[in-house]
């Protein structure tokens, strides 16, 4: 594990992601403002044919007000639900049972492999539960994180088990929980504002949609990213062999909320642009080819 460590780049730190995206979300936003400043005064004209100024001056307070308020409500509402949504009794809660001995040794084997990659992630904060599908999630970091696995998970062999392990320690390595969060709240926060502008006739039906394609996109890397840190942390190749076993598996999975958990895979036939993970074929293709 040490060997690859300077290989695996986590990404930027979750300060400049929120920054980043709050940045771009005013970017967005203002220009809108200006938009409907314009839209607004063409049915607000004094008699002299020139802007009313009282009209103009309540405009842009308004709609740049606005602009900058939602963006930091979102920013906001993120770093609150990231602080305090992630709890040990929320995990104790929705994880599942405890591990039995067995299955702690084993997990405890695959952390002190990982040892260089696991923070403050012990056998404690992973739990299993009951279903038919090969499934897993994790939520949050590796200094404040869970893991849950399935039970048709854990029946698999030890080196799949281990590769899916890893897939979801990419994601509590990679911050992906608390990024996904901001990601959402602010595509919320511009779908929110635009809706309330003159252009929400005009964006009514295509505003959520634009803005799904670019949160579903920035999901199907992670996963990918996901993917990656597994083979490269795992030199069994558990990954590949547990995402064949999906693949080959007649089990349907279940259609968990992707907001809620990290899960391991949906299983997507065809390449969609509104899946939240890639098909099981391209990311087998692309882990063979690395």
């Amino acid at each position: 594990m040490s060997d690859i460590k300077s290989s695996i780049d986590p990404g930027f730190p979750l300060w400049m992601v929120a920054s980043g995206m709050f940045l771009l979300t005013l970017l967005i936003t203002y220009p809108i403002a200006y938009i409907a400043v314009i839209i607004y005064m063409q049915d607000h004209i004094s008699w002299f044919g020139t802007p009313d100024l009282r009209e103009l001056t309540w405009a842009i307070q308004t709609f740049f007000g606005l602009a900058t308020l939602f963006p930091t409500i979102a920013l906001l509402y993120s770093l609150l639900m990231i602080s305090y949504g992630i709890t040990k009794e929320f995990f104790e809660k929705n994880g599942g049972q405890p591990l039995d001995h067995h299955e702690k040794e084993m997990f405890e084997s695959f952390l002190n492999e990982a040892s260089n990659w696991c923070g403050k992630l012990t056998a404690k904060n992973i739990r299993k539960y009951d279903a038919h599908d090969i499934n897993a999630w994790a939520l949050g970091t590796v200094d404040a994180g869970y893991m849950s696995f399935s039970s048709a998970t854990l029946k698999l062999p030890q080196n799949e088990i281990k590769g899916i392990f890893f897939h979801e320690l990419g994601h509590l390595v990679y911050g992906d929980t608390r990024k996904m969060a901001f990601t959402r709240a602010f595509q919320d926060a511009l779908v929110s504002f635009v809706l309330i502008t003159p252009l929400k006739d005009i964006f009514r039906y295509t505003i959520f949609i634009l803005t799904q394609l670019v949160v579903m996109k920035i999901s199907r890397d992670r996963e990918y990213r996901a993917d990656s840190f597994a083979l490269q942390a795992d030199d069994t190749d558990g990954i590949i062999y547990a995402l064949y076993s999906i693949k080959d598996s007649d089990t349907a999975l279940v259609n968990y909320k992707d907001y809620d958990v990290y899960m391991f895979s949906l299983k997507v036939d065809t390449e969609s642009l509104f899946a939240t993970h890639p098909p099981l074929g391209y990311r087998i293709s692309k882990l063979i080819k690395k």
